[in-house]
């Protein structure tokens, strides 16, 4: 007999001591999401203390630094040099993400990296690689893990409250936690993306600035690969 819902212990998730004099120094790389949404995380929790912004645009630097009220680099290398700076965020798009990284590991800073953490299986397991070398903490943001409804979900399922599942169909509307307000405004294609990270991962390495050329170099390579296969006079070895 499985326990009633009402019976199980589930409390709301609490990060254990993690028995530091002071909160951990993190600077926040990326001014988009890691503005909006890591920075005001960072001044809320205990256990860490925002200090320093990076970005490459000093316009768009010097911005983010004024509504803050913290210190801001455009030169990585010297963020990477500033020895008060223990950890950082890593919110950039994905093109640019593994070479920050990997620097940041040479520096021994731990690391917070946003998703897609780089564009291919190899660039992730060399991080894992480095990090483990260095000796440094390299997590993965992924939030919806601590979201309580989640926890919650996962408690009765180990409880085994729901049975043995056998198939699970999800689905979630919400804002956007970078800006509150709802906006009902998205096409089909925008539905399709947006709920498959895959699609996502690839919308936003094209999206990038040099994404265009890309994209033609990449469309055609899977186009000629694509017509080849019908091609019955094209050698191909035997198998």
């Amino acid at each position: 007999m499985t326990p009633s819902p009402s019976a199980l212990d589930l409390q709301p998730y609490a990060p254990a001591d993690s028995g530091r004099a002071a909160p951990l120094r993190v600077a926040v790389a990326g001014l988009g999401f890691g503005e909006q949404v890591h920075l005001p995380a960072l001044a809320a929790c205990a256990l860490t203390e925002p200090v320093a912004l990076w970005h490459p645009r000093a316009e768009r630097l010097e911005q983010a630094c004024a509504a803050s009220g913290l210190p801001g680099f455009s030169n990585f290398e010297a963020l990477l040099a500033d020895p008060t700076i223990e950890a950082l965020v890593i919110a950039t798009p994905p093109g640019p993400r593994f070479e920050l990284a990997k620097a940041a590991i040479a520096a021994g800073k731990h690391l917070l990296l946003e998703k897609p953490v780089a564009l291919n299986a190899g660039q992730v397991q060399e991080l894992q690689r480095l990090a483990l070398a260095a000796g440094v903490c390299v997590g993965v943001d992924f939030e919806y893990r601590a979201v309580p409804l989640f926890q919650q979900l996962a408690a009765l399922l180990e409880k085994g409250v729901l049975g043995e599942p056998w198939l699970v169909k999800f689905d979630w509307l919400m804002s956007s936690r970078a800006d509150g307000s709802l906006r009902w405004t998205a096409t089909r294609a925008d539905l399709v993306f947006g709920s498959n990270s895959q699609l996502r991962a690839i919308v936003e390495i094209y999206a990038q600035e040099d994404g265009a050329g890309r994209f033609i170099d990449d469309f055609v390579k899977a186009w000629v690969k694509v017509m080849e296969l019908d091609r019955f006079d094209l050698h191909r070895p035997s198998i």
